[in-house]
């Protein structure tokens, strides 16, 4: 795994949310994994989280402060994978 991780749990969650309705889309899957690669992960980490995510903390265990950060976390994996996107689009 990548020695960082903070990425490998915050590409959990989006794999995890990916697969949530029992569908990876192809699309998804391309996104996770530029994500990860901008972030410093081999191809070789990367499948090995899309094989298996790092569990999710149950919400109602994490603190106000967690729930905040992870709120947080996920804006920002989100405002990257949108910029990226944008980028892939206009090529």
């Amino acid at each position: 795994m990548s020695s960082n991780p903070d990425i490998n749990r915050k590409l959990s969650v989006l794999i995890r949310l990916a697969t949530a309705d029992k569908h990876f889309a192809e699309q998804e899957k391309a996104m996770i994994i530029r994500v990860g690669i901008r972030n410093g992960l081999t191809s070789e980490n990367i499948d090995r989280l899309i094989r298996f995510p790092i569990s999710i903390e149950k919400p109602e265990l994490l603190s106000l402060e967690q729930k905040s950060r992870s709120e947080e976390h996920t804006s920002e994996l989100q405002s990257h994978s949108f910029i990226s996107y944008a980028v892939f689009c206009l090529k």
